[in-house]
């Protein structure tokens, strides 16, 4: 899928945390799930997606993703990586940068259907929360 270990590319699993969170600050809905299209599969996440505080936890990859700021530029720390990844929305879309991976994304949200072009991938990827 795109996907390497040498760091070139937005891991999948940040992928989801990114399309979530962006997901749930752009379009204001409650969301427990992300379904990615890519794989196929179901997200389980719980936590608070607000204004200056962002603490969710992603079930299936077993950690926390949490940040403080507010949405127009928000540092998260992805704390199964170990790594910080900022995310700045204005309006309908999103931008960043995923400090772990040294790659920048970008992507918009349109009801509850979340894109996210991944740079280093070259990839477009396609969510819903």
């Amino acid at each position: 899928m795109g996907e390497t270990d040498w760091g070139c590319v937005v891991k999948s699993d940040t992928r989801r945390a990114v399309a979530y969170i962006a997901g749930r600050a752009i379009s204001g809905q409650s969301a427990s799930t992300v379904y990615d299209f890519d794989s196929s599969e179901y997200t389980h996440f719980t936590g608070t997606v607000a204004p200056y505080q962002v603490r969710v936890f992603d079930h299936t990859a077993g950690c926390h993703i949490t940040g403080n700021g507010d949405f127009s530029r928000i540092m998260l720390f992805h704390h199964g990586h170990g790594y910080h990844v900022s995310l700045a929305i204005s309006g309908s879309q999103f931008r960043g940068f995923d400090y772990g991976e040294g790659t920048h994304f970008n992507g918009s949200v349109n009801g509850r259907t979340v894109r996210i072009y991944d740079f280093g991938a070259g990839n477009h990827y396609q969510y819903r929360v």
